[in-house]
């Protein structure tokens, strides 16, 4: 995914349980501001963010939506 504005929103759709998940986010703003899953703030102890690569710890079982929200200066 290449992210072009400050708020991506991303629709996970398994067809089996997703076991920690990882997004690769090609020329993202650096900084991440919020992490939210299935309308619920994640909590800094519950992703990972190196810059470009998202980490979810947890499972996904079902269709749900991830919004990720950029600083604006983090580009």
């Amino acid at each position: 995914t290449i992210p072009e504005e400050k708020s991506v929103t991303i629709t996970i759709k398994p067809t089996v349980r997703c076991i920690n998940p990882v997004f690769e986010l090609i020329g993202s703003p650096k900084a991440l501001a919020s992490v939210t899953l299935a309308g619920r703030a994640l909590n800094p102890k519950e992703y990972a963010w190196d810059g470009k690569t998202l980490w979810l710890s947890g499972n996904i079982d079902e269709m749900t939506q991830l919004q990720l929200e950029f600083e604006k200066s983090g580009q």
